[in-house]
């Protein structure tokens, strides 16, 4: 028997919309870009191509938003944990472990990540939404070493960029390595704790007990 599609109003239509979207992310994380089909989306969300159309222009439409909302989706499970805070080293320590934690939502967001990444090697459309995901990340961690530079927390020395760019850069290949168990999470931490020493001098006060954990 076929799946009844869903008519696409009211707040069965917003929870019609963000169940493609969770789909299609689970979808790019499990066949990459390059499998995942339409019908493939419809068929697992439950819903008639019709409709995945009505919300989605194209495969690449379909493809950028789910990207966004789940962009959107780790950067607020972020805040919420980060929320309070206030040291801004402490903050920047705290949120490069929590990549590294080893947990469901973790693993989706490193496999969808790197796929855009890869896609992005040979597709313009991957590349703009990397670039601006990436550019986005790059300008947090910046933000949040010129705040301790202005607390007088990291010598003024710093290039702030630069400092972003390579606590960043190690990041895509390391957070893959912890979570396929080549590096376990002491070594991790260790390994982290070194490149801020390097950069800024300091790791910052220790971070509430328990918020991070393997």
């Amino acid at each position: 028997m076929a799946k009844a599609s869903i008519e696409p109003s009211g707040k069965t239509g917003e929870e019609t919309y963000a169940r493609i979207l969770e789909t299609t992310a689970w979808l790019i994380a499990r066949d990459g870009i390059r499998g995942m089909r339409m019908s493939h989306v419809a068929a697992e969300a439950g819903v008639s191509n019709g409709l995945l159309h009505y919300y989605f222009a194209s495969r690449e439409d379909l493809v950028s938003r789910a990207f966004d909302a789940f962009y959107d989706k780790g950067t607020l499970r972020y805040r919420e944990r980060l929320a309070g805070i206030e040291h801004p080293v402490t903050r920047l320590r705290v949120e490069l472990l929590m990549s590294l934690e080893d947990h469901l939502d973790n693993r989706l967001d490193w496999m969808i990540w790197l796929e855009v990444a890869r896609d992005a090697m040979h597709d313009e459309g991957s590349r703009k939404l990397y670039q601006e995901k990436a550019g986005i990340w790059i300008a947090d961690v910046a933000g949040q070493i010129q705040k301790a530079k202005d607390a007088n927390f990291v010598p003024a020395s710093v290039n702030t960029r630069s400092a972003a760019l390579r606590l960043i850069a190690p990041m895509e290949g390391f957070g893959w390595y912890v979570l396929i168990g080549e590096v376990e999470w002491d070594e991790a931490v260790a390994c982290i704790d070194q490149a801020f020493m390097i950069e800024l001098g300091t790791v910052g006060p220790p971070p509430p007990e328990g918020i991070v954990h393997p």
